[in-house]
């Protein structure tokens, strides 16, 4: 049986899988550009996990399924669009 803890993680496990699936079913986004660096993931407990950071002509930087410490990212944005 699981704790309280494990559980939380667990669903923010299922929950970033599945952003990932519909993203990548959608496409990239229009507004998406070139990678342009590394952060560290605030999420991942200091394992040295980095998460990719792309250009974004509306929002100037962006993330595509995790999100980072002021930076947009396409699994939670309200400005998403499916590029061509």
């Amino acid at each position: 049986m699981m704790n309280l803890a494990e559980y939380e993680q667990d669903r923010k496990d299922r929950r970033r899988r599945y952003e990932l699936r519909r993203l990548k079913s959608l496409g990239n986004c229009t507004w998406r550009g070139e990678h342009t660096g590394l952060v560290k993931c605030p999420s991942c407990g200091g394992g040295g996990v980095s998460i990719k950071v792309f250009s974004c002509d509306k929002h100037g930087r962006c993330t595509v399924a995790r999100s980072a410490d002021g930076i947009a990212c396409c699994g939670t944005c309200n400005d998403y669009e499916v590029g061509t």
